[in-house]
């Protein structure tokens, strides 16, 4: 794997920082959960525009997954207490 410029990962992290904010606007204006905005933001970026080619994301797939678990087992216990 190829290193990246700075400007590619901070311009990344701006995006998912970005992409975050505009999941807790959704989520004021509506009610609806930030994660479900971002998991539509990801599948529109991902499959329908085909802007983030998803071979490239397999090596860290097992490590997202387990990330994406432990924030929603988070996000529901919060709510239940």
């Amino acid at each position: 794997m190829a290193v990246q410029p700075d400007y590619v990962i901070f311009g990344l992290a701006a995006g998912i920082i970005i992409m975050g904010f505009g999941g807790e606007l959704f989520f004021k204006r509506t009610g609806v959960p930030s994660f479900i905005f971002l998991i539509f933001v990801g599948i529109l970026l991902g499959p329908v525009l085909g802007a983030i080619p998803g071979q490239q994301l397999l090596p860290i797939l097992g490590t997202v997954a387990t990330l994406t678990l432990i924030m929603v087992v988070r996000i529901f216990i919060w709510l239940r207490l």
